[in-house]
Order: structure tokens, then C-alpha cells, then sequence
């Protein structure tokens, strides 16, 4: 798989995981969320370039942001630990993904009721 199948991976991983699904059940958004979602909710984007391997074939590396929002902001960081545990150094022989990794984060507040732990991992691809 190519990286245009990341976020196969990432929605699988999150919303298999029994932690994330506690806080967050399977409220997993690509890109946007509709107007009427209720806290706490996942958004995550993707984007990758792609480069040739010694060996001729091709690799793609991804850069994943994913944007866990709450109105509690002690909830927003349980789910950002959910989400890094879920993903951090994940591979996935069915998805292509050799390694995922977390790379940054940063918490911020949208408004005085909005807390988002935006968090940045980087995947490997073949």
C-alpha cells in the first residue's frame, strides 16, 4: 500500500483500540467534522511524499496531524495518551506501514470551553 492508504491505518488503529474508544468512542473524523459532533471527537489529516528506495522500488513517508478536541481539558490530554499509545511505533504488514512514529505535539485552546492536543506522527511506508 501507498501513502494514500494512511489513514486506512490510522481510523483502524484508533478505532480498534479500547482506550481511545472509552473516551472517544468512534467519533474518528478524516480532514472535518460535521457541525453537530459532541466532545470529545478525533480529526486527523494526512499528507506524503514519496521517494525511491536503493533498491529501485518506491517509499512513501507520511506526516499524520491529528487533532484530539474536548471540552475537558484533562479528558483532551487521556485521549491524546490514548492516541499516542495506539499509534506510536505501530507497524502494519496488512497496511504497508513499517513504522509509525510521534514526532510532535502541542496543546492549545481554541475558545474557553475547547482544549485540542494536536499531536504529529510520521509513517513509513512500502
Amino acid at each position: 500500500m501507498s501513502g494514500v492508504s494512511a489513514g486506512k491505518f490510522i481510523y483502524g488503529a484508533l478505532l480498534n483500540n479500547t482506550a481511545v474508544a472509552d473516551i472517544a468512542g468512534d467519533k474518528i473524523f478524516p480532514n472535518i467534522v460535521t457541525k453537530d459532533i459532541t466532545f470529545p471527537f478525533i480529526v486527523y489529516e494526512t499528507k506524503f511524499t514519496t521517494d525511491r528506495t536503493k533498491d529501485g522500488g518506491l517509499a512513501d513517508s507520511v506526516d499524520v496531524t491529528i487533532s484530539v478536541v474536548s471540552d475537558r481539558h484533562i479528558e483532551s490530554i487521556e485521549l491524546g495518551e490514548a492516541v499516542r499509545s495506539a499509534l506510536d511505533f505501530q507497524k502494519s504488514a496488512e497496511h504497508g506501514v513499517q513504522l509509525c512514529v510521534c514526532t510532535s505535539g502541542e496543546s492549545f485552546a481554541v475558545n474557553e470551553t475547547t482544549t485540542v492536543q494536536e499531536l504529529t506522527f510520521n509513517i513509513l511506508m512500502r
